[in-house]
This record gives C-alpha cells, structure tokens and sequence, in this order.
C-alpha cells in the first residue's frame, strides 16, 4: 500500500473535498430535476420516447455509488494518514533519543577535555 506525505495528504483531502461540494451540487440539482420532472408530468402526458424516470434512477444510483466510493476513500485516507502520523511519532521519539545520547556523548567528552 502506498504511503502518502503530509502535503499529498492534504492536497488529496482539498480535491475530496472539492469532490464532495461537487456531489452535494450533483445531487442538489438532481433533487430540482426530479421536482421538475413531476411537475411536467402532473401538467402533461409522458413523452414514451424518454424514459425520464429511469434515467433520474441510474443517476441517482450512480450517484449513491460516487457517494459509496468517496466514504471508502476517505477511509483510506483516514488509514494512510494514521500511518503517516504514527511513522513521524516514531522518528520524533528516535530523533530524541539520538538527541539525548550526543548530549551524554558531549558530557563525557567534555570531562575528558578536562
């Protein structure tokens, strides 16, 4: 599995969030169609050449679908993220302790200096 650095992951989370306002505009304007769609029909006959209602469903599961694939990627992201941080927590605790052991090193050759 690939892992992603700290600025990929923040580039990723602003198109998933742009994905998203994306989405929320598909399925806005897909509510106003179905609106649309029944007022036309409550005013008309049905034009049997369209079939309207069945498009307005594959939309609507194509965009459930969308929906579906954005949660598993965020999960994801969510996963890769956690990695991330607990592979910084580790080279943090790393550096410290490397930190710690020159400034025993310094100590001591400090005292054979003198």
């Amino acid at each position: 599995m690939e892992e992603f650095s700290q600025e990929e992951l923040q580039e990723i989370l602003k198109e998933v969030y742009e994905l998203k306002k994306g989405l929320d505009a598909l399925n806005k304007s897909l509510g106003e169609l179905s609106k649309r769609l029944e007022e036309r029909q409550q005013a008309q006959q049905p034009q049997p050449s369209i079939d309207l209602e069945s498009l307005l469903s594959r939309l609507r599961e194509a965009s459930d679908r969308l929906e579906a694939a954005m949660a598993k990627f965020l999960e994801e992201l969510a996963y890769q993220r956690g990695l991330l941080l607990e592979e910084l927590e580790k080279r943090d605790s790393l550096c410290q302790a490397l930190l710690e052991r020159v400034a025993v090193l310094q100590e001591e050759l400090e005292k054979i200096r003198k």
